[in-house]
């Protein structure tokens, strides 16, 4: 009888966890609030709403992107 895993959070880092748990045997179970896969944080990482870089390119670039994704 297989262990049984419960993850919480569908996002990325969820599911890698849930794939891996199961790819090593467990029975498992993931929670997401939202319903769906990816629309949490995850779904917002591709916006880059990141703003802190050490380049000052870098940086301008983020805040253009945030001002665009924000619209």
């Amino acid at each position: 009888m297989p262990v049984k895993a419960s993850v919480i959070g569908a996002g990325v880092v969820g599911c890698s966890i849930a794939l891996e748990l199961q790819r090593r045997g467990f029975e498992v179970t993931v929670l997401e609030r939202l319903g769906d896969a990816g629309h949490g944080s995850t779904s917002a990482s591709c916006g880059i709403v990141r703003r802190f870089y050490s380049q000052p390119g870098m940086v301008a670039m983020a805040q253009e992107a945030a001002c665009l994704w924000a619209d």
